[in-house]
């Protein structure tokens, strides 16, 4: 069952796992600057589905929530 934009990758609501690029689409970065970021070890970990990368949804929030938290550590 596909959802309504055809792409099981593209519609959240479906994927339990994104590609690396429609990862850093959905948080709004360019996928040069999502694999920097993996291959520095500061991103959200990946899982390797044959030679895909892919990253598990609740991973990627998992990852941004802690981002999150970082900076309201800094502004205090």
């Amino acid at each position: 069952m596909e959802g309504s934009s055809g792409n099981l990758a593209a519609d959240s609501h479906w994927a339990l796992a994104l590609s690396v690029r429609d990862a850093a689409r959905k948080i709004g970065i360019s996928r040069s600057s999502m694999y920097e970021i993996l291959n520095q070890g500061i991103g959200p970990a990946t899982v390797k589905l044959g030679r895909r990368r892919v990253i598990r949804l609740q991973e990627l929030d998992r990852w941004l929530a802690g981002r999150e938290a970082d900076v309201y550590r800094v502004v205090q």
